[in-house]
């Protein structure tokens, strides 16, 4: 039912990790469902649960509205990388496997950095995978100091460093 979908401690029980990251969401959205006349304060709207209903006419018509997907972004030699468009589901997840979004809307803007590369070697990629990856739906090629920062960070994936520090011992 509707309110199944919309019942905030459902979806925090189901999903307790991803709380943070909805909330930096949730209020943007809430905010455009009520522009959209799908929300009230405290309810959804007969409208949203037409949109909402499987095969629904409402929910076919509405997407002939809604902008395309894109399957190509732009890198560039800051690390990030700029979809001018909302990029295929698949696409969109595969980056996040390596990098992470800091700007979602029509232009969205993702960030790669050491950490976020180690996250996908964490997941199971490899440096070329990456960059293959990246190669295949880049307009204009992947600049270098992005494939630098890919390989570097792959190249030190995994290395333990002990050393002498005052009195102690340093790990990183």
């Amino acid at each position: 039912t509707m309110e199944d979908i919309t019942d905030r401690k459902q979806v925090e029980d189901a999903l307790p990790f991803a709380t943070a990251v909805l909330a930096e969401y949730r209020a943007p959205v809430a905010e455009c469902a009520r522009a959209l006349g799908l929300t009230t304060d405290t309810a959804t709207t007969p409208a949203a649960a037409l949109l909402l209903a499987p095969g629904g006419q409402a929910r076919e018509d509405l997407e002939t509205f809604a902008p395309g997907t894109v399957d190509y972004f732009y890198p560039q030699a800051d690390a990030s990388v700029i979809a001018p468009g909302r990029l295929r589901a698949d696409i969109d997840q595969r980056l996040l496997q390596f990098s992470r979004c800091v700007r979602f809307g029509d232009a969205s803007t993702y960030v790669l950095t050491a950490e976020t590369v180690i996250h996908g070697l964490n997941d199971g990629m490899t440096a070329q995978e990456m960059l293959t990856f990246l190669d295949a739906h880049a307009r204009g090629g992947t600049p270098q100091p992005l494939r630098y920062l890919i390989t570097d960070s792959a190249e030190h994936f995994g290395q333990v460093r002990i050393r002498a520090e005052g009195r102690g011992t340093r790990i990183s």
